[in-house]
């Protein structure tokens, strides 16, 4: 039996490395006496010193750090309205907005110069023009019918133009892109089984796919029958490490680390040894680790491998509290 004092602690994740090895970013939510979460904000722990020191606080919180520099952290949050991207100095400052146009995409992946964001939007209804005037005229009857088909696909938001340009189509959902290292490539995540959601047998099996940043064929890269996705460009371009699991629809099965040449070939499981389910695979700077996060009772906990396979390496010991 989990103790009740149990569900006030803190909640840690987001777990960024610095360019330089030395520090790792994450986020910490508290929570009252009644167990709720309050904001969470973004803290820096210093692998050398084994010091966490909080690096913002404001009253809307923020999420999702990632590095820029050294000495640059970038963030999420919904300071001055609505979500956006932020960036502060860790030299001190206060922090300043990604993008300043009204137009811009507030969600999705950024590219390595920042000047690009991948993001996933449906298709428009067949019966767009119906659709909109029952619900002017609150058709109960007609809202009660199953929704015609429509899908999700990559776009390319580019901050420097302003334009918005869809590079995946087709009937089936493309979600979960990332950029290659030079910009030139799209990895991302798609469902063809031709399965829907409300369907009597649905299937929950995706793959890794990649297209050009200008759309074109898009080629299939793993063929699991269960569920992969995640998928994240190493340094160098070569491989992609993502999340899966060879099982279909099943839904508390474990998700296992793997990594597979953009070229195309075997990919190979580098966790299936691990007895936790693995999440948010990054890649080390000089490409020789990857890092995961997982879940081990109440707390989430950082691991490493070795793209080429072997010993899972734990980030902090239990005894090392980074999250508080």
């Amino acid at each position: 039996k989990i103790p009740r004092e149990s569900y006030k602690l803190s909640q840690w994740g987001g777990y960024r490395l610095s360019p330089d090895n030395s520090s790792i970013a994450f986020t910490k939510r508290n929570r009252d006496e009644e167990g709720e979460l309050s904001t969470s904000h973004v803290f820096l722990y210093d692998l050398k010193t084994r010091r966490t020191t909080q690096v913002t606080n404001s009253e809307r919180g923020e999420t999702g750090p990632r590095w820029l520099s050294d000495d640059q952290i970038l963030f999420r949050s919904n300071r001055g309205g609505g979500q956006k991207w932020w960036t502060i100095s860790l030299s001190g400052g206060e922090g300043m907005p990604l993008f300043t146009d009204d137009e811009a995409r507030d969600s999705g992946t950024l590219s390595e110069d920042l000047k690009k964001v991948l993001y996933s939007e449906r298709t428009e209804r067949p019966d767009k023009d119906e659709w909109e005037e029952k619900q002017k005229e609150n058709d109960d009857g007609y809202f009660a019918d199953l929704p015609p088909d429509t899908f999700g696909h990559i776009w390319v938001y580019d901050s420097e133009s302003g334009e918005k340009t869809q590079i995946t189509d087709g009937d089936f959902n493309c979600n979960g892109g990332a950029f290659s290292p030079d910009g030139e490539w799209v990895a991302f995540v798609s469902n063809r089984t031709g399965t829907r959601t409300n369907d009597p047998r649905p299937s929950n099996d995706s793959n890794i796919w990649v297209v050009s940043i200008n759309g074109g064929p898009q080629r299939q890269l793993t063929d699991n029958t269960g569920p992969d996705r995640g998928p994240v460009f190493s340094p160098d371009g070569g491989l992609i490490a993502y999340t899966g699991s060879a099982r279909e629809n099943k839904n508390a099965d474990s998700a296992d680390v793997g990594v597979i040449p953009f070229a195309g070939g075997e990919a190979r499981n580098l966790t299936e040894e691990f007895p936790y389910s693995a999440s948010s695979p990054t890649w080390s700077p000089d490409g020789t680790r990857i890092y995961f996060t997982a879940s081990k009772g109440l707390s989430g906990h950082m691991y490493s491998v070795s793209p080429d396979g072997g010993e899972v390496a734990v980030v902090f010991p239990d005894t090392e509290h980074v999250y508080g």
